[in-house]
């Protein structure tokens, strides 16, 4: 009885310490890709998918599955589920979290690294990202706009999603941010 008793009070400690650590919660996000075939320019967009933002270490994820790289327009593969098994890509990197924080300006630039890493294709590439987080006025300080541009390798990257595409395929990640916390 007393184990019992104290494991529900464990769970319950713990629950309520998670709940009121401050973070930010992230909101409406969405996975953009540009791509060139010769003259012609391919773009999608993909709002299904995972942000993750840890307010304190400032530790950033992006979750993505193969199909993410799909554009639907574009007319091979015809059917990209049965081309390859599903697989899961993670951009990861870290935030200049304490800048975005203390962000005094409207529009603030910064340049950052990821890395798109899938393991069942041994893939650990790092790749720039210019971002660019608004802070829409002074009535809301814990509100931000979170913009990411990059460029991806076709050379370095070999996704057969993007078989017949220029080299160079823009990727931009936008999601919105609203600090809960303390």
């Amino acid at each position: 009885m007393k184990v019992l008793l104290l494991s529900i009070i464990l769970i319950l400690t713990t629950n309520l310490l998670t709940a009121q650590q401050p973070g930010y919660k992230t909101l409406r996000s969405s996975i953009k890709l540009i791509a060139l075939e010769g003259e012609e320019t391919y773009q999608w967009e993909n709002t299904d998918n995972t942000v993750f933002l840890d307010y304190k270490t400032g530790d950033f994820k992006v979750r993505l599955k193969n199909r993410d790289f799909y554009n639907p327009l574009h007319p091979a593969p015809a059917d990209p589920d049965l081309e390859e098994e599903e697989r899961e890509f993670l951009l990861q990197g870290i935030l200049p979290i304490i800048e975005i924080i203390n962000q005094k300006s409207t529009n603030q630039n910064y340049s950052i690294e990821l890395q798109l890493i899938c393991d069942e294709l041994r893939m650990n590439e790092t790749i720039q990202f210019n971002m660019t987080i608004t802070k829409p006025g002074s009535a809301s300080q814990t509100y931000r706009i979170f913009s990411l541009k990059g460029i991806l390798y076709n050379d370095q990257l070999n996704l057969p999603f993007f078989e017949g595409f220029d080299n160079e395929v823009e990727m931009y990640i936008t999601f919105n941010g609203i600090f809960e916390g303390n």
